[in-house]
């Protein structure tokens, strides 16, 4: 986990190579992937849909979620029979703790309380 920080940041921090920024893009995402075989992950002890994260973290790589990311994201939550309490947090944390548009953050804010 440390690595893969340590990466991201040294990806949006230093200049690479076209070459060398697409071997770490696709490493990065490599390992990504064989970690998101959960199906939750637990963030300070508390428990949230890894996949929804997963979504919204890639959605906020150019520094933050888009109105149009943010209904992507409710529709994934809804991928059931509604919305389970374990996403209900997930868009909750993804509202608090990644940076969103003002009209993002207003669409997710008046879905949750829907």
């Amino acid at each position: 986990k440390i690595e893969q920080r340590t990466l991201e940041y040294l990806m949006r921090t230093v200049n690479f190579t076209d070459k060398a920024a697409e071997y770490l893009k696709g490493q990065l995402k490599s390992y990504r992937q064989s970690q998101s075989t959960s199906y939750y992950r637990t963030i300070a002890g508390v428990r949230y849909d890894n996949q929804l994260l997963q979504q919204a973290e890639e959605a906020a790589k150019d520094g933050q979620i888009s109105v149009g990311e943010a209904r992507e994201l409710w529709e994934a939550a809804l991928d059931g029979k509604g919305i389970t309490p374990t996403e209900k947090r997930t868009l909750e944390y993804v509202l608090k703790e990644i940076k969103c548009t003002k009209p993002a953050a207003e669409f997710l804010k008046k879905e949750l309380a829907g």
